[in-house]
This record gives C-alpha cells, structure tokens and sequence, in this order.
C-alpha cells in the first residue's frame, strides 16, 4: 500500500480522492483473518483477542501513540457519540499500542470513555503500514471486515461510515432482518 499517496489524498481535501482511497483500503483489508493473539487490558490481565471479541460483531478500534494525536482524538470523539448518544459501549473495543500505559489511561480519562481498552502490539492487516488510526468489524471468525480509515477532512464520510455500521451491526430491526 503506498503510505505516501495515502497521506497526501487525506490532507488534500479532495472527496473523490478520498473515497478512491477508502475503497483501496476497503478492498485491500477486508477479510484479512486476524491472528488470535493475546492483548491486555489496561490492569495487565491477559485475554485472546477471540474472547475480547466474543460470538457478536463488535467495531474495533485500533490506533497508536505514534499515530497523530488529532487523529486519534477523531475518531474517539465519533465513536464516543455510539457511546453516549446511542449506548452502543458494549459493541466497541479499543485496542492500542502505547509504551506508557499512564499516557493511554490519561486520553481513556480524559475523553471520557467507556469501552474496554485493550493493549496490542499490532495487528496482522495491512492497514497498520498507514499509520493512522482505523476501524473495522470483527466477530468470532477473526475477520477484519469494513475496514475504514476516518479522515478528519471527510467528515460527511466518516460520519456515513459509523450510520451505516450502526444499521447495519448494531440495530436489532435490521439484524433481525438479516438473519
């Protein structure tokens, strides 16, 4: 993936080529199977990402420390409004790279949040070259699916995103409707 031309279809302000980009990621991440690792909460106990996950589709947060600080307060503040807005705290889970497990609990405090942090060393999907914090849905088959990189620039774009992740993972009527 070039990380640079990324970068520079982000920055630009230009929707088309923001949305060629997120259909790039989308296609080049989707149905990545992820390794079943063990992360941490943030007390230090030990857990399989699988049973984080658990049997239902959950959205996962992933971002870094070493990712911009403006970006990764993005898109907690959008998911933040699942949270809060919505009660949505039980379909979301962060997972981080942090050094300092105090500057991690700081941002959790600070923000407000209340989902379950859990820290990771990385992930086996190609979006963790980009650098930028990114989302996707998993479940109990460890697949990354509707991969999404938000861009603070494409706002309507990634509010869109969490709308239709919500109708389409979260809401009882239409996953009824589904199944």
């Amino acid at each position: 993936m070039d990380v640079n031309k990324f970068q520079h279809a982000s920055s630009s302000g230009n929707t088309a080529e923001a949305i060629q980009q997120a259909f790039i990621i989308q296609t080049l991440n989707s149905n990545t199977k992820l390794n079943d690792k063990v992360i941490r909460d943030l007390s230090g106990n030990e857990i399989l990402l699988s049973d984080a996950i658990g049997g239902k589709s959950l959205l996962l947060i992933r971002f870094s420390e070493l990712n911009c600080n403006e970006c990764i307060t993005y898109i907690l503040n959008k998911i933040r409004r699942l949270s809060v807005q919505k009660g949505y705290s039980d379909k979301i889970i962060l997972l981080a790279t942090y050094k300092e497990v105090r500057n991690l609990k700081i941002l959790i405090k600070d923000m407000q949040l209340t989902f379950p942090v859990y820290l990771i060393d990385g992930l086996n999907i190609p979006c963790e070259e980009i650098n930028y914090p990114y989302c996707f849905v998993s479940d109990s088959s460890l697949l990354a699916n509707q991969v999404f990189i938000p861009d603070r620039s494409e706002s309507k774009m990634t509010n869109l995103y969490f709308d239709l992740i919500e109708i389409k993972y979260f809401t009882t009527k239409i996953q009824n409707a589904i199944n």
